[in-house]
């Protein structure tokens, strides 16, 4: 990060300019805030300090500057505008303000904090630090510190006194020198870096018949497998086992390729996964003979060859021709039964053909690996074919009959009457209104108080309300009537009459509602009669 530079307070450069030789002032700690503040050589405290740091290192970059680097390794989440140095007795040294934040944390990193402190006199040389931990300055051949790292191509151009070589960079700038100079090499061992596993190559040269090596030897380097040998004319020539594998052989094995001086053979070898199971070889004579020993035969094109030792009966070998002649030659055949199996019909069953001429019916039977009848198909004369077996399937989906559909059948089908699913789970849109389910119906008829008597009235969960009773009208006048027990709300209508018989006065003079005196509470009728009549009523309401 970039340096930061801090103004020291009157208290701080008094305590470093009254150290001398051994007697060094000592800087401790780091305090940290996110107050802003104006400088003031006066402060004898960081204004709004929340965390203080006590990993804070560092040393002499110069006679009048001080280079120091504080830790901060905690998991704590943090944004500084502020900065303070305090020497070990609690002094105020040195302090740094910013309107904006100069350093920010989160909380899985650890914070690095760089400062130069720069005096206007030669005062370095009077500063300690209190923490010896690695500091950040940059580097020189006197001074640990910061370096920058060569790329392939500075390295390779031998000119950099700055930066340091990566293992990379360094091979490739020596392999590149190597490369444009003659060399003398008596032996040298290259080996990949797990050698003691996978053996290494060893290169040299003779000499005498000017010949040259490439040697490849055992994981233990003391047993050659073969070497490629270089002539002084061109040529080379390979003596040896060469095993030939894929990167990840552990799981896709490999190849071997090696051939016998004495014999004058030639192999290639298939291994397995572990490269030490031979799947099949290769043999390639000295006549030009090419031969395959493998257990599951060869294929070409990812079909079965056949040959003098694995064609005839149950090869499943195809042929155009048997004995020389065409198997129909033009000729109608007639047959009554004719076995068709596999070869391994003892673990998969078979099948058989047969046609029976009397009903002109022709069968393809199906057998189990013991001979027995698995099921058949019959194709008649109509040219209509039948499946005798438990079902039948068609590219491994069931098929329906009339004899497996209906309930049960698992049968999906695209209408029900002609219209699609939806339009039966649609129930209100199909009825064009809610209908009354059994729950819905007898909450709706719940009786929730009512009086069964000659005067009585019974309440509905819904609100509903009905109310009846007896009542003897006077003659000719208004008889007022009270219900047995009042209305909540109020009162829709109210039937009621009455006469008493025989009378002569009776005749068309009966009593009549007076309509409105219909209230919550009760009612009146109006009677003509001579005579007092008994009556009686039934009302509605809510």
């Amino acid at each position: 990060m970039t340096a930061l530079v801090l103004k020291l307070t009157d208290a701080g450069l008094a305590a470093v300019q009254s150290a001398a030789g051994s007697d060094l002032q000592v800087i401790a700690e780091l305090g940290i805030t996110s107050a802003p503040f104006d400088y003031a050589p006066t402060l004898t405290a960081l204004p709004g300090e929340f965390k203080r740091i006590g990993s804070v290192s560092g040393e002499s970059a110069a006679a009048n500057i001080a280079h120091l680097t504080a830790y901060d390794t905690s998991q704590d989440v943090w944004s500084a505008t502020g900065l303070g140095l305090y020497l070990a007795d609690g002094t105020l040294f040195a302090i740094h303000s910013s309107p904006e934040p100069v350093l920010n944390k989160a909380g899985p990193a650890f914070a690095m904090i760089s400062l130069d402190i720069i005096f206007e006199a030669d005062l370095a040389a009077n500063i300690a630090f209190g923490s010896a931990i690695f500091t950040s300055p940059p580097a020189t051949t006197e001074v640990r510190g910061i370096v920058e790292l060569a790329t392939i191509a500075e390295a390779q151009a031998g000119l950099d006194t700055l930066r340091a070589l990566t293992p990379e960079a360094a091979a490739a700038a020596v392999f590149s020198w190597l490369r444009w100079r003659n060399l003398e090499l008596g032996q040298v061992d290259v080996r990949t870096p797990n050698v003691g596993t996978t053996g290494g190559l060893r290169v040299r040269a003779n000499q005498e018949t000017g010949i040259g090596l490439l040697q490849f030897v055992t994981p233990d380097g003391t047993v050659e497998i073969g070497h490629l040998a270089a002539h002084p004319g061109g040529g080379l020539e390979y003596s040896g086992l060469l095993a030939v594998h894929t990167p990840n052989d552990g799981s896709t094995g490999g190849l071997r390729l090696h051939a016998n001086p004495e014999t004058g053979i030639a192999y290639f070898q298939v291994l397995g996964p572990g490269n030490d199971e031979e799947l099949g070889f290769f043999r390639f004579d000295a006549d030009g003979t090419a031969n395959w020993s493998g257990v599951g035969g060869m294929k070409a094109g990812g079909q079965k060859v056949w040959t003098e030792g694995n064609d005839g009966a149950g090869s499943g070998l195809d042929a155009d021709l048997l004995d020389g002649k065409d198997w129909f030659g033009g000729q109608d055949v007639g047959f009554s039964i004719v076995n068709c199996r596999t070869p391994n019909i003892g673990s998969t069953g078979g099948l058989r053909l047969q046609a029976n001429p009397d009903s002109d019916n022709a069968f393809l039977q199906v057998l189990n690996p013991d001979g027995t009848e698995r099921g058949f198909l019959v194709i008649g004369p109509d040219r209509i074919m039948s499946w005798n077996g438990p079902e039948f399937r068609v590219a491994g989906q069931k098929v329906w009959t009339v004899g497996n559909d209906g309930a049960g059948s698992g049968l999906d089908a695209d209408l029900l009457d002609g219209q699609h699913g939806g339009f039966y789970t649609d129930i209100v849109g199909r009825l064009g209104y809610t209908p009354m389910n059994a729950a819905s119906y007898n909450d709706f008829l719940r009786d929730v108080g009512s009086s069964l008597s000659e005067n009585g009235y019974t309440r509905l969960s819904n609100g509903l309300m009905l109310c009846w009773g007896r009542f003897n009208s006077l003659p000719n006048m208004a008889t007022a009537v009270t219900f047995p027990m009042a209305f909540p709300n109020a009162c829709f209508s109210v039937l009621a009459g009455g006469v008493t018989g025989g009378a002569p006065g009776s005749q068309d003079n009966w009593p009549a509602v007076r309509p409105s005196t219909i209230t919550a509470a009760g009612f009146s009728v109006y009677s003509a009669n001579d005579d007092a009549a008994d009556c009686t009523f039934i009302a509605v309401g809510f």
